[in-house]
């Protein structure tokens, strides 16, 4: 396995950034391309899945060469010259033309606060006349119903749609967002349409799909604070026969985390 760990790096690191289908891959020598891409992402290498665009839509996977791991460190840029900086002159204030402003500025205050006096007085009356004169309803206003949430529409079968669904749950799990991640792959899990008689010795990649999404879901509902959920979903993973050691690491987790029910 390592050395076709290896070797698929080595071809991603030669496509330079640009998409791999796994056809290609297969064809280079790699015989699971998704188990090893699988194997690859649970160690944390950079490794991102696409869609390979052309005269059909496959699936691929790229290497963005920004996060190679092996790509050197960038020298830093030089920094700009400092420029000096001169502050303006202010403008001087002539003393001779404060006493006549101050003596506008008192007369107009005066007059704020006469008008101010004389609405206040004539205000009150205003509010109290009608507040006597407003008739009280007899009868109140019924409150209005609640509205009931219109149900979500079931998740369409697509191997197309359940790895996109896998995939945006796998990015929302490493970005840290476990609670937005689980709804996701609760999705890409039902939009394989498949059962786990089906996958238990995985061959097609919508089985392997099937695989990765109970994992990364598995593993969001333990980060995100529910591990008593992530348990039966982490053994169901554990019976298809991919990565068993990775998952029996997880689903110890998630045993442990989760509160053990108490006997009547």
């Amino acid at each position: 396995m390592e050395a076709q760990q290896a070797l698929l790096v080595e071809l991603l690191r030669r496509a330079g950034g640009a998409p791999v289908s796994y056809t290609e891959l297969r064809d280079r020598g790699i015989e699971l391309p998704a188990s090893i891409v699988s194997e690859l992402e649970l160690a944390g290498f950079p490794i991102e899945r696409c869609y390979v665009e052309g005269g059909t839509r496959q699936l691929g996977v790229r290497l963005d060469p920004t996060r190679d791991p092996r790509r050197p460190f960038p020298e830093p840029p030089a920094k700009p010259p400092a420029v000096a900086f001169t502050e303006p002159a202010r403008p001087r204030l002539d003393a001779s033309r404060l006493v006549p402003l101050a003596g506008l500025f008192v007369v107009v205050i005066a007059a704020i606060v006469l008008v101010i006096v004389a609405l206040g007085s004539g205000g009150a009356t205003n509010r109290v006349s009608v507040h006597r004169s407003r008739p009280q309803s007899s009868h109140l206003r019924p409150a209005a119903a609640p509205v009931a949430e219109a149900p979500s529409p079931p998740t369409p079968v697509s191997v197309a749609l359940a790895y996109e669904l896998e995939a945006q749950g796998h990015d929302l799990l490493a970005a840290g967002n476990y609670s937005s991640a689980v709804p996701t792959l609760r999705r890409a899990v039902a939009a394989t349409g498949e059962q786990l008689v089906n996958c238990l010795t995985p061959v097609s990649e919508n089985c392997f799909t099937y695989a990765y999404a109970l994992y990364d879901l598995g593993r969001a509902l333990r980060l995100s604070g529910d591990p008593g959920a992530a348990v039966p979903v982490l053994e169901r993973r554990l019976q298809i026969d991919n990565q068993r050691p990775v998952v029996l690491a997880e689903l110890a987790l998630a045993r442990s985390g989760a509160q053990p029910t108490r006997s009547r």
